[in-house]
């Protein structure tokens, strides 16, 4: 790993928005991905209390500089849920112009959830990279939990939002559904007139890793997965069952699951 990289993961409820209930409840994480050099950093998921983050990064002495969105949920970028308002990448543009990336499909949802308008987002195609001074991040789109969602591989880890939640296995059919995740085909918001399509339901594996699913689970070796899981367990993903939150680091060839 580059001696050059920045990472904080920053679990919401402890290491900022201490006194948000909904935080504490949620059990979500951001991070910060920078360049030590640059100084320049990203936020990942900004959602709860925007001034707590960016009070970490300015600790730092790291400037943020963008935004990364891996969904619309409110949880993760802002927005109304369950009768309370969350902040996020609305409150984000309030005190700083950045902008804020997300995958394409994801952007008619972003605009129904986040506050924020067309211009304020830049929009990505699996497999874009985002320069944040020498470190590259490269977008996956990993649809499945929402049409959009994205994941980001730096430095051959993934910084994962909820691709998969817990219960399942890659490489079979769940005996039962997973807690939110991978629900039926989600449908596209209606756009004037016209009537909303679907995105089709891609296997667990695709959704996990932003793959078609033609490939058989056996011949694939996933990059460690960062955050989520709050034991820090380390799975095999087509092995062994996701850790409850869906996500968590994937241990070397050779290694065991517990």
């Amino acid at each position: 790993m580059s001696d050059r990289l920045y990472f904080r993961q920053l679990l919401a409820g402890r290491d900022f928005a201490r006194t948000d209930g909904i935080a504490r409840q949620m059990v979500n994480f951001s991070y910060l991905i920078g360049d030590t050099v640059t100084r320049e950093c990203v936020v990942v998921d900004p959602a709860y209390d925007i001034a707590g983050l960016a009070a970490i990064a300015a600790a730092d002495d790291m400037t943020l500089t963008g935004a990364l969105v891996t969904h619309y949920h409110p949880d993760h970028c802002g927005g109304d849920m369950m009768g309370f308002h969350i902040e996020g990448v609305e409150t984000l543009l309030e005190t700083q112009s950045v902008p804020i990336h997300c995958q394409a499909d994801e952007l008619p949802w972003l605009l129904r959830t986040s506050g924020c308008s067309e211009t304020d987002f830049v929009t990505h195609s699996s497999g874009e990279r985002l320069s944040v001074g020498d470190i590259e991040i490269e977008l996956i789109h990993t649809p499945g939990h929402t049409p959009g969602s994205q994941c980001s591989l730096v430095e051959g880890h993934l910084v994962a939002g909820d691709p998969v939640l817990g219960g399942v296995r890659a490489n079979r059919p769940a005996r039962r559904r997973p807690r939110a995740a991978l629900p039926q085909p989600h449908p596209a918001p209606r756009q004037g007139s016209g009537s909303g399509g679907a995105v089709p339901r891609p296997s667990l594996l695709g959704a996990a890793l932003g793959i078609d699913g033609r490939h058989p689970p056996r011949q694939l070796r996933v990059p460690p997965l960062v955050g989520g899981a709050m034991d820090g367990d380390v799975r095999w993903v087509s092995r062994t069952p996701i850790p409850v939150g869906g996500i968590g680091l994937v241990r070397r060839a050779g290694s065991r699951g517990r």
